[in-house]
Formats: C-alpha cells, structure tokens, sequence
C-alpha cells in the first residue's frame, strides 16, 4: 500500500485517503496545507486502477499532481512576501515621498466633499 505517512512527512502536508462511498469510486484523496489553509481533493474511480499491475504507484501519482499544485500556491505566496518586502524596503528608502502621500491621504480623509446638484 502506498505508504501515506512518509509522503505526509516528506511533503509537510497531512494526507487522508479514504474508501470511495459511491459504487464507481474506490478511493477519495485529500491533501492539506494547514499553514496555507488549503485543501485539495480527487477521487479516483474503479476504471482509472483497474488493470493496473501496482495501483498504489497510480495513487501516488495522483498525490503528486494534487501536491505540484500546492507547491505552486507555496511558491506564489512566498514570490509575493519577497515582492511586498521589497516594495517596503523601497518606500522606506523614499521618506519624502511616504510623508507627502501619508499628507495626501490625511488630507482626504479629514475634508468634507460637496456635491452641487441642480435639480430644476
């Protein structure tokens, strides 16, 4: 059997497969990542294994492209850390420019707006 603690392990990820519950289904699958708060799911039906001579290498390849997903959400959520830092790194580097626009936004904000409106 595909030995799903290890893969677990080796992808930081908690695995749960479980026995479909309908007559095609044989097997649900879910991957999480608790620390993305992401889930993926698949199911594999009766025909996808049958005639298989080693199912479990089957499952584990459905695992991998549920898992290539959640790296790639991994990846983009990390990208996007080192773009925001850098972004703030730049802003930091600019204090004339951060005060003119924090002046801007307090100055908005603390200004009424009015509207003429003709209404003949």
């Amino acid at each position: 059997m595909f030995d799903v603690m290890s893969y677990a392990e080796r992808n930081d990820v908690e695995v749960s497969i479980r026995k479909g519950h309908d007559g095609r289904t044989v097997w649900e699958i879910f991957l999480r990542d608790r620390k993305l708060d992401l889930t993926e799911f698949t199911r594999i039906i009766d025909i996808e294994i049958r005639g298989r001579i080693d199912p479990d290498d089957y499952i584990e390849h459905r695992c991998e492209e549920m898992m290539d997903k959640i790296r790639s959400a991994r990846m983009k959520i990390e990208y996007d850390t080192i773009e925001n830092s850098d972004k703030n790194k730049q802003i930091a580097q600019q204090p004339e420019a951060a005060g003119r626009s924090s002046f801007l936004l307090s100055f908005l904000y603390s200004s009424p707006l009015y509207l003429e409106c003709d209404f003949r």
